[in-house]
């Protein structure tokens, strides 16, 4: 253990390949051999991984959302008397929209150290080739399932001056993308489907033109960006309509807040859309004043 760097009675947090195995790292690679526990996700899954790897599977124990307390605090007490414990989830960042916080709030409360061993996440991917502005960013996870909900979730969200970053499954992603189409129609996405596998896929258009590109039975694991409101919306007609009222309100004294509320209530606008109209008058008003 020594010769790998590595620290006795240590939890290590470990970033595991998407879909294309050569994307773990060798840090990742010299935790999992050396650990005297691996806490999966779900170890059938990781023992694929461990079995490319060489490293026997007789070490895995589950670590899921349905694991039960004991079994966790029988993996920290691993750790506790001194022995390597990593924890992996079926692809990515644990703790990242999957296990693994419960597991290190307990190695916490125990004393024991928690380690890092970052790689790959599909939470970063997806934002790195968005092309958006990614300054500011809002990691959704999994939106709600029921329609309501969603789109109530989707326009709070939308709101924000923020990047969304959405994780769906084949079954719901089209009415996700429709129900952002609901709540902001003109607001890019992009949307990567199997990142680093075979058929990974980058979809990038309004929700209307991406929904076009998913066709009607997608397939695979799903992340979604939506870019922030203002400069990336495209020209809308929406804008035109509303800019001069809009102005004029604001050139009044009237909060952007209000402004807002009052799109919704007398527009039947959607609270994001409502927002985007705003900002971006806010924002030509703002760029006139400093030309003067």
């Amino acid at each position: 253990m020594a010769d790998q760097g590595l620290q006795p009675g240590t939890v290590y947090v470990c970033a595991t390949p998407l879909g294309n195995l050569d994307d773990l790292s060798a840090r990742a690679k010299a935790v999992l051999a050396a650990a005297d526990v691996v806490a999966a996700e779900r170890p059938q899954h990781t023992r694929k991984l461990l079995s490319h790897l060489g490293i026997p599977a007789g070490k895995l124990r589950p670590a899921a959302e349905s694991t039960s307390e004991e079994a966790l605090d029988d993996i920290i007490r691993v750790a506790a008397e001194g022995g390597i414990v990593a924890v992996v989830t079926d692809a990515g960042t644990p703790g990242v929209s999957d296990p693994g916080a419960p597991l290190v709030r307990r190695a916490i409360a125990a004393g024991c150290p928690v380690r890092p061993i970052p790689g790959p996440s599909s939470l970063t991917a997806a934002l790195s080739v968005s092309g958006f502005d990614t300054r500011h960013v809002l990691m959704a996870g999994f939106p709600p399932r029921k329609t309501g909900a969603r789109r109530e979730a989707l326009t709070e969200w939308t709101a924000l001056p923020a990047a969304i970053v959405l994780f769906e499954s084949p079954k719901r992603v089209r009415a996700t993308v429709t129900d952002l189409g609901a709540v902001a129609p003109r607001r890019p996405l992009m949307l990567l489907r199997e990142a680093t596998k075979i058929h990974e896929e980058v979809l990038r258009g309004t929700p209307t033109e991406v929904l076009a590109q998913l066709g009607d039975a997608p397939k695979g694991e799903m992340t979604l960006v939506v870019s922030p409101p203002g400069e990336a919306d495209g020209p809308s007609e929406a804008n035109e309509d509303w800019g001069s009222p809009v102005a004029d309100l604001l050139a009044d004294g009237v909060s952007p807040r209000d402004v807002v509320r009052a799109l919704v209530a007398l527009a039947d606008l959607p609270k994001g859309r409502a927002f985007d109209i705003v900002q971006a008058v806010r924002d030509g008003m703002g760029s006139r004043e400093g030309d003067r």
